[in-house]
């Protein structure tokens, strides 16, 4: 019977290890779903971030260019605003010019009358 308890003792230890290798290996996968688990987190985490910097950025690039066509507009207003001032200052200007060239003429004019009258 020495011989049965020892074979006994040996299938005996060797379930136990069996077992301790089971729960060691059945420990280090939950340590693995365990850091995997967390690395999705962090990863998910991070993906949140980095979605919200982009919106974020989308946004001010939308708000910019908004203003951009604003900063345009007024621009064009203020050229179109300025031409029309000096299309209207230049209107006195070319008026007062045909009203010199007509006194110039009707001197010249009077002028002459003047002479004629005189040879008389």
């Amino acid at each position: 019977m020495r011989q049965g308890q020892r074979r006994s003792t040996r299938e005996l230890a060797s379930v136990r290890e069996n077992d301790v290798a089971a729960r060691n290996l059945a420990a280090a996968r939950e340590r693995d779903v365990a850091q995997a688990l967390e690395a999705k987190q962090i990863a998910d985490a991070k993906q949140k971030e980095l979605k919200q910097a982009l919106d974020e950025s989308e946004a001010r690039s939308g708000a910019l260019t908004r203003e951009l066509a604003s900063v345009r507009e007024n621009d064009v207003a203020a050229r179109n605003l300025a031409a029309a001032r000096e299309r209207e200052n230049a209107a006195p200007t070319l008026e007062a010019k045909k009203i010199a060239d007509a006194k110039q003429i009707a001197d010249v004019k009077q002028k002459e009358l003047k002479q004629a009258l005189d040879r008389k």
